[in-house]
């Protein structure tokens, strides 16, 4: 008879805009209950059914402890963490910071003492003031070895897809989550500032093709959804915009050469791929 999944009893440390985005992904696993939260700049509000305390009990009932710390608080949070768990003797018990970027050498404390610690990364963005996202259909785990297994029961129901990440992997893959979530609202913030009215029309303006082109990339990869001058190698238009931005907006004249140096990339590599299946048929 396969073992149950085992239960866990949630100690979250943090309550800011990430910690309540990835909360509900957690209960709904049915795997994971709450103990308490604590977080001072929260302290008094509600969430869960619990009442955020200022700082975690000294007596801890949890077993699995989430972080939702910023990264130059972590070392003293582990620290303090660690001192609670090894005089209340809860040596084995899991702590993972949320966040992909966080070094492991700062849950140290934790992992002296016994503690299974590591980072989950829900690859999700987590904007204050807005509500938090419906789903988060991708995850990453990573730090003490065990907790590939142990976790992985909660991270099948998590999501159907994770990825475990090896220390070499952690910047990487934050990189790549970064720069397509939050190079999006800079992008569209550069296009305010060229575009020929106001910045709010300009967003209104161009919501809709930025919809389409992430409708695109759902249905095909980027050499494929790419389109625009660069994409089908229209050398006089790159020109006037490089003229233009140069005399007009220099500091943004890089940023046009290099993603458009990419996007000549994606062009060749899809007339690569057109001219395979061509070659193939030759043969």
């Amino acid at each position: 008879m396969p073992e149950a999944p085992r239960h866990f009893r949630l100690g979250l440390l943090g309550a800011g805009a990430a910690a309540r985005g990835v909360l509900p992904a957690l209960l709904e696993t049915g795997m994971v209950s709450v103990s308490f939260v604590a977080d001072p700049a929260h302290a008094g509000e509600r969430l869960a059914g619990q009442t955020v305390l200022e700082d975690a009990p000294s007596t801890l009932t949890a077993d699995f402890y989430i972080m939702a710390v910023r990264e130059p608080e972590l070392p003293g949070l582990a620290q303090n963490l660690a001192r609670l768990l090894k005089e209340d003797q809860r040596e084995g018990c899991v702590a993972l910071q949320l966040s992909a970027s966080s070094p492991l050498e700062a849950l140290e404390p934790l992992l002296a003492c016994g503690v299974r610690a590591g980072l989950l990364h829900p690859l999700q963005t987590f904007p204050a003031d807005t509500p938090p996202p419906e789903q988060i259909p991708f995850w990453a785990l990573g730090g003490h070895e065990d907790l590939r297994t142990l976790l992985a029961p909660l991270m099948g129901r998590l999501a159907d897809e994770w990825i475990w990440l090896h220390p070499e992997d952690q910047l990487p893959y934050h990189l790549s989550a970064v720069m397509a979530s939050n190079f999006l609202p800079a992008m569209l913030s550069i296009c305010g500032r060229l575009w020929p009215g106001d910045a709010e029309q300009a967003r209104r303006a161009l919501r809709p093709i930025l919809q389409q082109t992430l409708h695109n990339l759902e249905l095909a990869p980027p050499e494929l959804a790419a389109s625009g001058p660069a994409a089908r190698g229209d050398v006089a238009t790159l020109g006037q915009h490089r003229v233009w931005l140069e005399a007009r907006h220099p500091d943004l004249a890089p940023v046009y050469e290099r993603l458009s140096g990419e996007i000549t990339w994606l062009r060749t590599r899809r007339e690569e791929a057109l001219r395979l299946p061509a070659q193939e048929g030759e043969a």
